[in-house]
């Protein structure tokens, strides 16, 4: 994505005084003080082979990338719409979005490699989706280094199912709170929504399919 941020003028500064850095959610500090919580999401399968369901969506992470649409505010805008490339498992995703504060406009470029990983937990099967943002423009990878959503599938005994996502961004080494990683922490956040979305219909294509 490209994200638009502004410059370091006067009146960016005088702006980034009176801004307040977001808060991080207690429960995802205390497990990874080294990221911010971004949102919490549910996606019901109401599906009766909801673990098949799943497995066909998985296997098409570039398909739920294709749904997703880039969500911005009021000072921003849309540079260069989401385009998908790779494979199906690991798709690489480009934007690019503009933002304008006090008449200062930058643009930011997100490059982002997405990976599915299925790792131990206490659901019935635990995932991390992962958007590796290390290719993306300074303005972003100087504050976040990954987009990371958790993701816990539960299933019932009826083979139905339920997702609860839990997204946050990752602290890049250089991370600083402050303006400019206010401005990108909000702009990533936007994101979650839209990206739930998508992987909701992405579910449902995939149930229509068996």
């Amino acid at each position: 994505m490209r994200f638009a941020l502004p410059c370091y003028s006067f009146a960016a500064v005088l702006f980034s005084a009176l801004t307040i850095t977001p808060g991080v959610h207690a429960q995802a500090a205390a497990q990874s003080p080294s990221s911010d919580f971004l949102v919490h999401e549910k996606i019901a399968i109401p599906n009766a082979n909801s673990a098949a369901v799943l497995d066909r969506t998985a296997d098409n992470l570039a398909g739920v990338f294709e749904l997703f649409k880039i969500a911005v505010d009021s000072s921003s805008s849309v540079e260069k719409p989401l385009t998908v490339s790779g494979s199906a498992r690991s798709p690489i995703i480009e934007a690019s979005v503009k933002k304008c504060v006090a008449f200062i406009c930058q643009t930011v470029d997100l490059d982002a490699v997405v990976s599915l990983t299925k790792i131990s937990g206490s659901c019935t099967r635990n995932y991390v989706l992962s958007l590796d943002l290390a290719k993306s423009s300074s303005l972003l990878t100087q504050s976040y280094d990954k987009l990371n959503v958790a993701i816990c599938y539960a299933e019932t005994a009826d083979g139905k199912g339920s997702l609860a996502l839990d997204a946050s961004a990752h602290h890049a080494s250089s991370y600083e709170a402050g303006f400019i990683q206010n401005q990108i922490f909000t702009l990533l956040k936007l994101q979650i929504y839209p990206l739930t979305k998508a992987l909701n219909q992405s579910l449902q294509t995939s149930a229509a399919g068996l």
